[in-house]
């Protein structure tokens, strides 16, 4: 459908400024991600000010409201981070809930 995916192993080799040029994309999904990738991803996500276009449309102000789900413990800091976090399944981890 168009849809860039992006894997936990590709967000590791990216900088802070391709980062943020990847979060342009219209429809994005990360996958295989670590706890350290979504505390990563979520933080830029935030921290993004301005939507680039590719089509020459000038910069958007933007801010960002970041949800992020986790079921374990190591998931926790990401949790916390994000604007919205989701505890998923009945075996996930009480801090996780």
């Amino acid at each position: 459908i168009g849809a860039r995916v992006i894997k936990g192993a590709e967000v590791n080799q990216l900088s802070d400024e391709e980062l943020d040029h990847v979060l342009d994309f219209e429809q994005l999904v990360f996958a295989r991600t670590s706890p350290a990738n979504k505390l990563t991803i979520i933080k830029a996500l935030q921290e993004k000010r301005f939507k680039r276009y590719k089509d020459g449309r000038m910069p958007k102000r933007i801010k960002n409201i970041v949800a992020v789900t986790g079921d374990g413990v190591n998931d926790s800091p990401a949790l916390s981070q994000a604007d919205i976090g989701v505890a998923m399944g009945i075996v996930g981890s009480d801090v996780a809930k």
